[in-house]
């Protein structure tokens, strides 16, 4: 058993936890539109068989994603 095993668990919990009002988000909404943007930056990079730049050119609020 490892830390890694519960990781998902423990976040999917706590984002219970965040909509139910019963904790607070301590992380910055900068660090969250971060984490999306390398997260879309993989999908890119798979995608096209290529490297990304990060950050991406086109901020993410004009980014649509239809499908994989």
């Amino acid at each position: 058993h490892t830390d890694y095993e519960e990781s998902f668990p423990n976040a999917a919990s706590h984002v219970v936890d965040l909509l139910e009002g019963s904790a607070e988000n301590i992380s910055p909404p900068d660090d969250a539109i971060t984490s999306l943007e390398i997260i879309v930056g993989m999908y890119i990079s798979h995608y096209l068989g290529t490297h990304v730049s990060l950050p991406l050119e086109t901020p993410l609020e004009d980014v649509t994603i239809t499908s994989w």
